[in-house]
């Protein structure tokens, strides 16, 4: 249970910087409207660049660190790893076997 709390507080920490660096970008943006506007106008390519690399930065890691944490708890039960226990019935005496 303690390496799941780890795993989620890490996650929760991508989130929230994710949140706070999305908040402070448009914030910056929004104080700085019309010069972004002309960086936009003037180098489109130098823009989608960065947009792309913020989207990856705040959208995509958060994500893909919280499907990475659910495999790393749940996809031992896929591949086998976890120790099962099988239970048997003995038919004459009606009694459970392990």
């Amino acid at each position: 249970m303690e390496n799941e709390k780890k795993r989620l507080k890490i996650i929760m920490i991508l989130f929230g910087t994710s949140y706070l660096a999305r908040a402070s970008f448009d914030l910056i943006i929004a104080i700085y409207l019309v010069e972004f506007q002309k960086l936009s106008e003037d180098y489109p390519g130098f823009f989608e660049l960065g947009q792309s690399l913020y989207f990856i930065l705040t959208d995509v890691v958060p994500i893909l660190s919280f499907f990475r944490m659910h495999d790393q708890v749940y996809g031992e039960n896929a591949e086998g790893q976890v120790n099962q226990v099988q239970l048997q019935v003995d038919p004459e005496q009606r009694r459970i076997i392990n």
